[in-house]
Order: C-alpha cells, then structure tokens, then sequence
C-alpha cells in the first residue's frame, strides 16, 4: 500500500495561484463577450434609428 505524500507549502501555492489565474482569466474572458456583446447592440440600434430617420425624412 502506498500511501501519498500531501503537498507541500510551494506546492499548495503553485495550485492556489493557477486556479486565481484561471478564474481571472476565465471572468475577464465573459466580461470581454457581454461588452462586446453590449457594443454590437448599440451599433445596431444606431443604424437601425438612422436607416429609421432616413425613410421617415424621405431621404432614401
């Protein structure tokens, strides 16, 4: 039977810093997608209401 040695203090805190790493990542990753997401629906709300203003002015 062997039984397995349990990590050490560099050890924990190598594991400790890879999993903030990977959460940080991993949130900034979702924040980057909603903004992106966010700006791709201004755009188009604005080019909608100028298409909008231009049909009700006649300027097409």
């Amino acid at each position: 039977m062997s039984s397995k040695r349990p990590l050490s203090v560099a050890g924990q805190v190598l594991v400790l810093q890879l999993v903030v790493i990977g959460v940080v990542v991993f949130a900034g990753g979702i924040l980057t997608v909603l903004n992106e997401r966010s700006n791709s629906d201004d755009a188009t709300r604005r080019e909608v209401t100028a298409i909008a203003v231009s049909i009700a002015n006649g300027t097409v």
